[in-house]
């Protein structure tokens, strides 16, 4: 499972933009994390679509978080750009036959575990991630 280059950037974006009340342009978060404009219009699009940033236009116009950093969980951003988080998908075939798959039945089991832990740590927030590692 590898997270994709969208869900890099709109991590770096957040993490920029982590200190309340300030506006950063296009340029100086390109600058700062590395992504290129060109793709940073599209991740700032989503964030923005998921309400974690917000936009204004005009001299003094930028991008800043809409939610406080501490309110921003990892997996917030995650679902904003990637198409599933499920490593398994079982559950999303609708075409099963049961009395074929009962012998897997135990390993999709143990999936949904492995499932619930990989939410549950990516239920920190970006504040958390900032301040322990």
């Amino acid at each position: 499972m590898k997270l994709n280059k969208t869900t890099d950037y709109a991590i770096r974006v957040v993490v920029f933009l982590r200190k309340p009340g300030q506006w950063k342009t296009k340029i100086e978060i390109s600058e700062e994390m590395g992504i290129p404009r060109k793709y940073l219009q599209a991740v700032l699009d989503k964030l923005r679509e998921a309400g974690i940033v917000d936009s204004t236009r005009g001299i003094n116009g930028g991008y800043t978080l809409k939610k406080e950093w501490y309110d921003i969980k990892l997996i917030d951003i995650i679902k904003t750009t990637e198409a599933a988080v499920n490593i398994n998908t079982f559950n999303d075939t609708e075409d099963i036959n049961t009395k074929q798959l009962k012998s897997y039945l135990p390993v999709q089991s143990y999936f949904d575990k492995v499932q619930n832990e990989i939410e549950a740590n990516l239920s920190v927030t970006i504040q958390d991630i900032v301040n322990n590692y």
